[in-house]
């Protein structure tokens, strides 16, 4: 290790905003006397790879890194925080950029989606149930049907069977138009009332307890959902038959919540057996078959392979348009989960293209206002944010708010969640204190609406305890994941994926808050629950072994680091391909510890593969191709010296 000073390695930024903010960056690090990253981490509490990743570029460091090393050096914070600002609205993240130590899919991202999986296509599952009749999406629905209820109240007794479907239509509406626990509670007493009027094995009292059933779910109790579903199930069969429409939709529902309760192998496996029976049944080409088709797909991106999902889709989605015309809602659902399990998969952009298509096709067939509309323009949103255009996605998402409010209103889930994706993405465009903030809001109406233990404002505790880490408090971002894992194990479970995930954020917060030991062990830990829940090849179970890799090094294990990046990156190969983002990621990492563990030979061969595979997919010009080019020019040029060092 050198004592004197040293200059860091930089890459190549084009001119502009970015530029300019490195270049300043740099100049006071000049003039600071160029300390070494060793000493600046040791005077910050910052690793020292972090340091060097700070300076290096090309993509900008968190501003919460980037305050205390200004601060360190002597440099005009908030002069630099103007800086800052103006570089990350003007950068433009590219999704393949590799970061070291990798990240968590999905919650334990600063900004999950929230419509992963829309639902924007798909009836309620009671809907084939109990054939409600179709009214305009309104919020005027349920309290129009009140009035109509009154009047056949007034008319035809309490019990008339009229009243009952009045009262069904009202319940459903209000869940529809965003209160649903108002709707879990008038289908709980439309269930009492039609339990003692037709008796407990009606096929309408059945049709309650399904939709009862189904808004206990949507209101946030999955759990409870999947117990009262699996009740239902037996009565159901008993009473129809195994073989009944009714009957086979209640498996549908079950397999359904067992899969949102956390049980997402239970899923796959109740929707494969479900797809043999209805293709049996009913045939390979009814609505309700291929429903099923598209929900086995899903869950099995969910167990982890989105490539096999988007597959499964692709062929769906031929079916659809064959039996059931373009312009199907089932054809246009295909369409919508194809998209998203495509950039789940790897491809960013495809997905985004895909869904601006689709856009355009439910504006001219649906109408610009209609929810499902509204639903594809937040998908379109997030993905063009992933696939380079961060600043567009916050305009994309601030318009559909607007919309929103007008459309649905205020306290709307659908709207609720387009403000939570809104500071997101605030927040990956660099304005990390107004996402804090924003989620901050967002909670307090979330805890309002939906409750304190609805899975939504569980996910706005979590992104607000990472955009606190990410506005530099990281050791209070620990203590909130701390208090929110403590609730997630109560209400889910230990074995929930989102328990799982909010293990994850904080496990890596407390790393960056300096315990890197602790950081490593807390991933072995998680590893051990993964691979034993999730399987060895689902994708959380690889990011963690990611992160665990890189924490390891973190904590002084460069070698072991390296060494489990290499096996991390043949098991990537074998799963996701040499193209994925998250291959790529991985061949990163291990140039990047082989490195720092002193095989300049090796950082150099791995930098070159790495390089050749940019080149191919990104182009000579990306940023991260450019990148990598610089650093391997290093490694080749100067092999007996460390970066920064």
């Amino acid at each position: 290790m050198r004592s004197q000073p040293v200059a860091f390695q930089r890459a190549t930024v084009p001119d502009g905003p970015v530029r300019t903010f490195f270049d300043e960056f740099h100049e006071l690090h000049l003039h600071a006397g160029e300390p070494s990253s060793r000493t600046l981490a040791g005077r910050t509490a910052i690793s020292y790879t972090t340091v060097a990743a700070a300076f290096r570029g090309p993509k900008l460091p968190g501003w919460g890194n980037v305050e205390l090393l200004v601060e360190e050096l002597g440099g005009d914070v908030e002069g630099f925080r103007e800086l800052w600002k103006a570089a990350r609205r003007a950068e433009q993240t590219p999704a393949m950029t590799p970061a070291p130590g990798g990240g968590e899919p999905g919650p334990d991202d600063g900004a999950p989606p929230e419509a992963a999986r829309s639902v924007a296509f798909h009836p309620a599952p009671a809907a084939s149930v109990t054939g409600f009749t179709l009214l305009p999406r309104e919020p005027g629905a349920a309290a129009a049907l009140r009035v109509l209820l009154d009047r056949f109240r007034g008319l035809l007794g309490p019990d008339h069977p009229a009243v009952l479907t009045a009262s069904d239509d009202i319940a459903h509406w209000l869940g529809v138009t965003g209160d649903v626990a108002g709707a879990a509670a008038a289908h709980g007493e439309l269930l009492a009332r039609t339990g003692r009027v037709l008796g407990a094995e009606h096929p309408d009292t059945l049709a309650a307890h399904n939709n009862v059933t189904h808004w206990r779910g949507v209101a946030g109790d999955v759990s409870g959902a999947s117990a009262a579903q699996e009740q239902l199930l037996l009565r159901v069969g008993h009473v129809l038959g195994p073989d009944h429409p009714n009957t086979l939709t209640t498996r549908s529902n079950l397999a359904d919540w067992r899969g949102q309760a956390g049980d997402v192998a239970g899923a796959v496996t109740a929707f494969e057996g479900l797809l043999a029976d209805r293709t049996r049944v009913l045939g390979p080409d009814h609505p309700h078959t291929l429903h099923t088709r598209n929900d086995l797909a899903h869950w099995r991106g969910e167990a982890g392979d989105p490539a096999g999902a988007a597959v499964a889709l692709g062929e769906l989605l031929t079916d659809c348009a064959r039996v059931l015309g373009t312009w199907h809602p089932e054809t246009l659902d295909a369409r919508n989960n194809l998209a998203h399990w495509r950039g789940q998969a790897g491809d960013a952009a495809g997905a985004a293209t895909a869904f601006a298509d689709l856009f355009q096709d439910c504006s001219r067939v649906l109408g610009p206002d209609h929810p499902d509309t509204l639903n594809i323009r937040n998908n379109l949103a997030h993905w063009e944010g992933q696939a380079g255009g961060g600043a567009g996605a916050v305009t994309a998402f601030a318009a559909l708010l607007d919309d929103q409010l007008r459309v649905l209103g205020p306290d709307h889930p659908r709207t609720l969640a387009t403000r939570h994706n809104l500071a997101a993405w605030r927040g990956d465009a660099g304005d990390v204190t107004g996402a804090a903030e924003a989620f901050a809001a967002v909670l307090a109406d979330r805890r309002r609406v939906l409750g304190p233990e609805h899975p939504d404002t569980l996910d706005t505790r979590d992104n607000l305890a990472h955009w606190r880490g990410e506005a530099g408090d990281p050791v209070g971002a620990v203590e909130a994941f701390a208090v929110l894992l403590s609730d997630r194990l109560r209400i889910l479970g230990p074995a929930h994926p989102a328990t799982l995930a909010t293990r994850a954020n904080q496990a890596s917060w407390r790393g960056e808050a300096g315990d890197p030991v602790g950081a490593a062990e807390a991933f072995a830990a998680l590893l051990d629950d993964r691979l034993r829940i999730l399987g060895p090849a689902h994708l959380d179970t690889l990011a963690t072994r990611g992160n665990l890799a890189h924490w390891r090094g973190e904590a002084g294990d460069p070698v072991g680091a390296a060494e489990a990046f290499a096996a991390l990156l043949d098991d990537r190969l074998r799963l996701l391909g040499p193209e994925h983002p998250g291959t790529l990621d991985t061949r990163d990492n291990l140039a990047f510890w082989r490195g720092e563990a002193g095989d300049a030979f090796g950082a150099a061969e791995a930098y070159a593969v790495l390089l050749d595979h940019q080149l191919r997919l990104l182009g000579p010009e990306h940023p991260a191709t450019v990148a990598t080019r610089d650093v391997l020019a290093h490694w080749r040029g100067d092999p007996g010296v460390g970066r920064d060092d």
